[in-house]
């Protein structure tokens, strides 16, 4: 039973390690890439990173659902905000532009996602 324990919670690190590697290579590569979609893309990359991380499905990405896991799984109060500021902002950008350039959203997903990384790990 200590053995199956031990493979599934290392296998959970592993896909949380492979999931922040994908998404920070996908967000490198948006660099060349039409810059009308790169907002869209950018939502994209984190509800990715969020189902393959939070292991959740993809029913579950909705705001209030993804803070109570993060609560339960102990993220601290700021990371929520900065998590919350983002997916609002990117959400947001289905219906109007963001006036932030693009590189300005990545840096910001790329910077939630490590401070997500590394209170999750």
């Amino acid at each position: 039973l200590m053995r199956r324990e031990r493979q599934q919670r290392f296998g959970a690190e592993i896909r949380a390690s492979k999931a922040f590697k994908r998404a920070k290579k996908e967000v490198q590569q948006l660099e060349k890439s039409k810059k009308e979609d790169r907002s869209e893309r950018l939502l994209y990359l984190l509800e990715e990173y969020l189902m393959s991380r939070l292991r959740i499905g993809r029913s579950e990405l909705e705001e209030r659902k993804l803070l109570e896991v993060l609560e339960h799984k102990g993220v601290s109060g700021e990371v929520q905000e900065h998590f919350k500021a983002l997916y609002r902002k990117l959400l947001g950008s289905r219906f109007a532009p963001i006036p932030e350039s693009h590189e300005a959203q990545a840096d910001a997903l790329l910077h939630v996602l490590r401070e997500l990384e590394k209170q999750l790990t």
